[in-house]
């Protein structure tokens, strides 16, 4: 008998080439796509699941939030966190909450195949490059909240009243690779509103 899995990721290419890696494994069985948080609770409530690959920063409810919320509705289901996040932060807080498995997004087919085959054996498999995460970073701040060179840079430009379109005017960004770093801030500090993370800002004294 299949395991059915359930992939959620808004990007959607990368969603359809998981798909189209896995379809043809006679052991799995995709049963679903979604592409942000709020569709996989009502997903998994409405179709049988046995195992969710899961993006961490997914819109309106991001991965390590829905972690709690799956096992709640339903502690059968296994989760994979599938994700470009290689942060301490990240890799903690899904090992604190027993998310049996980790995988990386740049992960070969073999080893996203390993990964999955192993947590449906009740067995753990963190993606093993996440022992090179991260060296250490000099500033407290950036160190505590997993905070990239990148992504501090623009927490300074937002404190000084830049939009996304300046940002990426002064950084030589693209005003995708702005938004999704603002979004990544957002999350590592876990900020739902715009004016929650100006007050952010000034009470850490940035």
């Amino acid at each position: 008998m299949s395991v059915k899995i359930l992939i959620a990721d808004d990007h959607v290419l990368f969603n359809d080439g998981l798909k189209s890696i896995l379809e043809n494994e006679s052991d799995l069985e995709i049963c679903g796509q979604v592409h942000c948080g709020s569709e996989v609770l009502g997903f998994i409530q409405t179709h049988p699941t046995d195992l969710v690959l899961l993006d961490i920063n997914l819109p309106r409810i991001n991965g390590i939030e829905l972690i709690s919320l799956i096992k709640k509705q339903n502690p059968a289901i296994k989760i994979i966190m599938i994700s470009m996040y290689t942060d301490k932060h990240f890799v903690d807080e899904c090992k604190k909450s027993a998310v049996p498995g980790y995988i990386l997004k740049n992960a070969s087919k073999a080893e996203l195949l390993a990964g999955i085959r192993k947590v449906i054996k009740v067995e753990i498999y963190y993606d093993p490059k996440l022992t090179k995460y991260n060296q250490p970073l000099q500033d407290e701040f950036s160190r505590k909240f997993s905070l990239t060179k990148r992504e501090m840079e623009i927490l300074y430009l937002i404190k000084d009243n830049n939009t996304n379109q300046q940002i990426a005017q002064k950084l030589f960004l693209s005003i995708f690779t702005v938004e999704t770093h603002h979004r990544n801030i957002n999350l590592k500090l876990g900020i739902k509103k715009p004016a929650d993370l100006i007050h952010f800002i000034y009470q850490n004294n940035i």
